[in-house]
């Protein structure tokens, strides 16, 4: 019954190749294949969890209220929800913090720090660009400015020059109206 285990290899026949991998079925290489077109989905079509919801809350809230030692020491835990929302679209999740009173507040306390606020920028701008890079931003402008009620050209402009950063700026300071009246920009002076 055993004996199949313990037999030895036969070492003149070739193992097999991967065609997946390796040849198509055709014999071409690879290399020579056109990948898949991108599918690409109305903004309606886009979802965003429950699931995926609680863990941008998580995100977002963890890195306005946390410390800088906190979050070194939760970075761990912050990437296992990263890994959690991953496949969410960045402008739908843009519209989940900012279609929330309490995370667009948080955002304001995490652009308002320095640091939090370029990793944030940083992070959210390399999302946008791997999306903008198969022509999957701008397309979705319209629907991304009714829902949020800002106006399409402005945030149209941002996505064609790829301003990632100014693009977030442009949306904390227009979901969170300073109390005082300054700008963000002239609060920080």
């Amino acid at each position: 019954m055993f004996d199949m285990f313990f037999q030895e290899p036969d070492v003149s026949k070739k193992p097999k190749q991967a065609t997946e991998f390796s040849v198509t079925k055709f014999g071409e290489p690879l290399h020579k294949i056109q990948p898949r077109p991108y599918k690409k989905l109305s903004y309606s079509e886009l979802v965003c969890t429950d699931e995926e919801k609680f863990h941008i809350c998580l995100i977002i809230r963890g890195i306005a209220e946390q410390g800088y030692i906190q979050l070194l020491n939760n970075k761990s835990t912050f990437d296992e929800w990263k890994e959690k929302v991953k496949r969410v679209h960045p402008l739908k999740f843009l519209e989940f913090i900012f279609q929330n009173s309490d995370l667009s507040e948080h955002m304001v306390a995490i652009i308002g720090d320095f640091a939090k606020g370029m990793y944030f920028a940083n992070e959210l701008s390399a999302n946008l660009q791997a999306r903008h890079a198969v022509d999957d931003v701008v397309v979705h402008i319209p629907d991304f400015a009714a829902k949020l009620a800002l106006p399409v050209k402005v945030l149209h402009d941002y996505c064609v020059k790829e301003k990632w950063q100014s693009l977030l700026f442009y949306l904390v300071e227009q979901k969170n109206p300073p109390k005082n009246g300054n700008t963000l920009q002239e609060q920080d002076n």
